[in-house]
């Protein structure tokens, strides 16, 4: 096939991409520390959401496809109007692994929506696993990965790279990069 269109407008590398629920936008991570929302049959920016310091790891559009989530190098997990980039909330109180050293960066790693579109959950390299209230902007519940030393490469870790929700959203499954995975 032949390329339909060129996405153009980072500053720098894009590390993640999005499609929206119904197919119409894409959204894109960079590491120039923006994301911006495309329309997907014209290459348009419709939004550029900004706010991060550091590189946005991961995002999300939410289930209606009014908001986006990312997930960012600088320590938080941020929410933006998808339509006008303007950012809604911004989630920090990340805590500090026994297994980071004291001059490495907290960041979170991945963002997920419940269905529902109002609870998200924003995991990272603290091993923790919090979820947020996105009406509110209040913290919930959080779930802690025990830090755990890998028999293979021997490094200690307690990261969680991704988080799912199940199907039916009773239940959690963690991923961290040096053990295996948890479902809670």
């Amino acid at each position: 096939g032949a390329r339909l269109i060129a996405l153009s407008g980072h500053t720098d590398a894009v590390n993640h991409v999005r499609w929206s629920p119904d197919g119409t936008r894409i959204v894109t991570a960079s590491l120039d520390t923006t994301a911006r929302v495309w329309d997907a049959a014209t290459g348009e920016t419709i939004a550029i959401l900004v706010g991060n310091s550091g590189m946005i790891n991961r995002l999300d559009f939410s289930p209606d496809g009014t908001r986006v989530a990312t997930a960012g190098e600088d320590g938080m997990a941020r929410v933006y109007d998808a339509t006008t980039g303007r950012e809604l909330f911004s989630f920090g109180e990340r805590e500090r692994s026994p297994f980071l050293t004291a001059d490495a960066k907290i960041e979170v790693l991945d963002v997920v929506w419940s269905g529902d579109g109002e609870t998200l959950i924003a995991s990272g390299t603290d091993g923790l696993a919090i979820f947020w209230d996105t009406r509110t902007g209040e913290r919930g519940l959080t779930l802690r990965v025990p830090p755990t030393t890998d028999d293979l490469s021997g490094v200690n870790s307690n990261w969680i790279n991704s988080v799912w929700w199940s199907l039916d959203e009773t239940r959690v499954l963690l991923h961290t990069p040096f053990t295996t995975p948890s479902l809670w």
